[in-house]
């Protein structure tokens, strides 16, 4: 009984590390497109000033 509780207990830990780990790769994922983006506003910015 003891033992099927620590059993539980691990996959429940590795779960809830995979999920963080997924959710640092999202935000990560999800701040280099912002950067992306803002690269080609100023761009297009630049662009359109000098003409």
């Amino acid at each position: 009984m003891n033992n099927n509780n620590n059993n539980n207990n691990n996959n429940n830990n590795n779960n809830s590390n995979n999920s963080r780990f997924i959710y640092q790769v999202y935000l990560s994922y999800s701040h280099d497109l912002c950067i992306v983006y803002l690269v080609k506003l100023i761009l297009l910015i630049f662009f359109y000033r000098i003409n």
